[in-house]
């Protein structure tokens, strides 16, 4: 038996519902974004590492989402409200990506919970609140302690091999 588009488009609304979001115009760390994003882990995906974005800071709706891989050649499938965006503004939506992607692979492989990113995002915890949550932060807290932005936390993951950066 064949599931309808419907029955799909469905299932996948009640997926997304369930993984964390950011709305661009909450951003506080690093500052708003002109775009938003549903992100979760992906235990449950069999697939590569990747968020689902919209280019809309005001509004998150399931349906106008797209696509955006954080691994391999960093694909984007844009939402069906997308298709004007240049390529500029995509470049800056990929840069954001990039420069969090120790975090984003964390959350991807839970060893930290997507609402706590999403909290230090909104501004609602510091960079070393959001650090406690880490599976590792209590085997690493003394040098953790020291680290207080994520250009360092990623060097200290890499060094370590604490995160799975997924080829990048």
């Amino acid at each position: 038996m064949e599931v309808s588009k419907t029955v799909k488009r469905l299932i996948q609304d009640d997926a997304i519902l369930a993984m964390s979001n950011v709305r661009g115009k909450f951003v506080k760390n690093p500052s708003t974004l002109p775009f938003s994003f549903y992100f979760s882990s992906g235990v449950e995906y069999p697939h590569s590492i990747r968020v689902k974005p919209s280019f809309n800071p005001e509004k998150l709706k399931p349906s106008m989402t797209g696509i955006l891989k954080l691994s391999d050649d960093w694909g984007f499938i844009p939402g069906p409200n997308d298709g004007n965006i240049s390529e500029s503004e995509i470049a800056e939506m990929k840069a954001f990506f990039r420069r969090y992607i120790v975090l984003f692979s964390a959350v991807w492989d839970e060893q930290m919970q997507d609402g706590v990113l999403a909290d230090y995002f909104r501004g609602d915890i510091t960079f070393n609140e959001m650090l406690t949550d880490l599976d590792f932060y209590e085997e690493y807290r003394s040098e953790l302690d020291t680290i207080d932005n994520v250009e360092d936390l990623e060097k200290f993951c890499r060094e370590h091999n604490l995160v799975n950066m997924y080829g990048n």
